[in-house]
Formats: structure tokens, sequence, C-alpha cells
């Protein structure tokens, strides 16, 4: 039993709803935060010119972006053919992959490349918004 604001959660589908609402927000916050940051990691611990901080910073915030909204379908159709959670389980792990990977990027192309390849991995928070309206009771979902 897990108390929150003094209300017991028992029952298997407010756990789960818990869960996304926490996983939604770790992602949100995740991913909020390591854009402010872009370039000053790039100019000083990448060594870039202020021209092509500029730029890559440019790229770093907007390519994941694109890709994701050009594969977002493709995504949304293997997700009703074969279920949600693998596709949750792909976007979880494939960010956290990812940011990963970005702490060992020697130059700024390899953060470029990782930042596109992160595009792939987009869906978390659509996804998880996906799992919460199958998992709640209607009477329920209208008060969320």
């Amino acid at each position: 039993m897990i108390k929150i604001a003094q209300k017991k959660i028992e029952n298997k589908s407010d756990k789960l709803f818990l869960l996304m609402i926490v996983s939604i927000f770790v992602s949100a916050v995740a991913g909020g935060a390591v854009n402010p940051f872009l370039p000053l990691f790039i100019k000083n611990t990448l060594h870039a010119s202020s021209n092509l901080s500029n730029w890559a910073t440019s790229l770093c915030v907007s390519l994941p972006y694109l890709i994701g909204a050009i594969l977002s379908p493709f995504w949304g159709r293997l997700a009703d053919k074969y279920g949600a959670k693998p596709w949750l389980m792909r976007a979880s792990w494939g960010t956290a992959i990812i940011y990963l990977l970005m702490t060992f990027v020697q130059n700024v192309t390899q953060l470029i490349i990782l930042k596109m390849a992160q595009g792939l991995f987009v869906g978390l928070m659509t996804i998880s918004g996906a799992i919460v309206v199958q998992i709640v009771p209607k009477k329920k979902l209208e008060k969320v």
C-alpha cells in the first residue's frame, strides 16, 4: 500500500497511473534540463567557436523534435499493432542510452549525431498518456 496525501492507493490501475505520472514528470524534467546547458557544453567542453556553437545548439535542439515528428505516425502504427508496452520500453531505454552516450562525446559532430538518434526514441510521454487512458476506469477518467 502506498500513502500519498493521506490517500491509500490499493488497486492496480491507481498504482500504474501513479507510475506513469512519475515517469512523465521525470522524462519532462530530464529532457528540459539538458537544453539550457547545451550552448555552454558545446562552447566550453567541446571547444567550438561561437559561430559553430550557435549552429550546433540550434541543430541539437531542433533535430530530435523534427525526426520525432516525422517518425511518430510510424511508431504509433506499430504501437497499435503490437501494444504500447514494447514501445514504451523502446522509448525509455533508447533515451537513457542516448543520454549516457552524450556524456562521452568528443566533438560537436558526435553530439549532433546522438541528438538525431534521440529523435528515433521519442514518444515516452505520448505512449504513457495512451497507457493512462487505457488503464484508468472511464468514471475516473473525467476527473483526470
